[in-house]
């Protein structure tokens, strides 16, 4: 079987969030408007799906946005991608260890960021089972409020794509063009 190094999703916008000019406006953009839609991008290979996860990405991050200049956006991008990366790991791991395929391989996450110079694409991609589910947390609960953090960062802008032919699920968000006002 043919396994590919990076999943090749067709990126969608969510409803109510207008594209840059030039890109289609239909739901589901065809791969060649992606890169008319978000002309920078920067992709971390496949990674594994290990607790140092989330760190790394937030590394990379920090050093793509200050190229970026979309410093404003670090601090709020960087709990969306913290959450999102735990996410895929949590759900490619087995009581905090590494879950193998059958062909021997650790499963792995992976990291895509975009931009249109205004707003930010996240993008955190996984092979595990499962989908993404906001749950209802306890108030004294230490875990359970990711998705809701996700969606308050991203204006709730964000989705998420099946596994394709490949195994791979992604799940999105975007954030900009200013941080979100956080509650007093």
């Amino acid at each position: 079987m043919n396994h590919p190094i990076r999943p090749q999703f067709t990126p969608r916008m969510p409803l109510g969030l207008s594209l840059p000019a030039g890109a289609s406006d239909r739901q589901g953009m065809l791969a060649e408007d992606t890169y008319l839609a978000w002309p920078l991008s920067s992709t971390l290979p496949p990674f594994g799906a290990l607790l140092s996860a989330p760190r790394m990405a937030r590394a990379h991050l920090r050093g793509v946005l200050a190229l970026w200049s979309l410093s404003p956006l670090a601090e709020q991008a960087e709990v969306v991608v913290t959450e999102l990366v735990t996410n895929a790991v949590n759900a490619s791991t087995c009581n905090g260890k590494p879950v193998y395929d059958d062909r021997g391989h650790m499963l792995t996450v992976g990291l895509e960021l975009r931009t249109d110079t205004r707003l930010l694409r996240i993008e955190v991609w996984d092979r595990a089972n499962g989908v993404p589910a906001p749950r209802r947390a306890d108030p004294d609960a230490v875990s359970g409020r990711g998705l809701a953090m996700v969606a308050y960062f991203s204006s709730a802008r964000w989705g998420w794509t099946p596994r394709d032919s490949h195994g791979w699920k992604s799940v999105y968000a975007f954030l900009g063009p200013e941080p979100v006002k956080e509650p007093e």
